[in-house]
């Protein structure tokens, strides 16, 4: 029990760290926050943790690995995240400010918040990294005798905390001054 307490605590810490080191995910959040609403930011944030939810079951059935461990697949992916993310850098640039006042927050039409949800989900699953952030935190608590419940109590609690720390986000970029 021990060990486990230790693992959750330990997963804990190192998913709030990294949810909240800048990178594309908070950059599309803010992005969405600020130029749409709170609504979308939070839309994003559930969209980027759907990404969370697919590469944790990914490293779980251990394809996550099997991925790592070719180095052309890994390339790849590598790419092809990076242009989507110069793709989404150049759209942000293009467009026009639309500014935000929070009387607009629960304005979003239905088909704003879709887009902001898939744009977070597409965000996350072009950063491969992730699921080397993933193998990484895994191993550090996950052994070959760990119970497949504490498994995946432990792959629940990233996407848990990592939402968590994107809602809060959202709410502070979106507070007025």
């Amino acid at each position: 029990m021990e060990g486990f307490l230790f693992g959750l605590v330990t997963i804990a810490l190192i998913t709030l760290l990294g949810a909240m080191s800048p990178g594309p995910d908070v950059a599309m959040i803010v992005k969405n926050s600020l130029t749409r609403s709170r609504q979308a930011g939070i839309a994003t944030s559930v969209g980027i943790v759907l990404g969370n939810v697919f590469y944790v079951a990914l490293v779980l059935l251990g394809l996550g690995a099997i991925l790592t461990a070719s180095a052309a697949v890994f390339t790849v992916l590598k790419y092809l995240g990076a242009l989507y993310l110069i793709y989404l850098g150049i759209k942000m640039l293009r467009a026009k400010a639309e500014g935000i006042e929070v009387s607009n927050v629960g304005q979003d039409s239905h088909s704003s918040l879709v887009r902001s949800l898939r744009e977070g989900f597409l965000t996350n699953l072009s950063n491969p990294k992730f699921m080397i952030f993933l193998l990484a935190v895994f191993t550090q608590v996950i052994s070959p005798e760990t119970p497949l419940m504490a498994r995946v109590i432990y792959g629940l609690e990233i996407p848990l905390v990592a939402l968590s720390w994107f809602v809060v986000l959202s709410f502070i970029i979106t507070m007025p001054v």
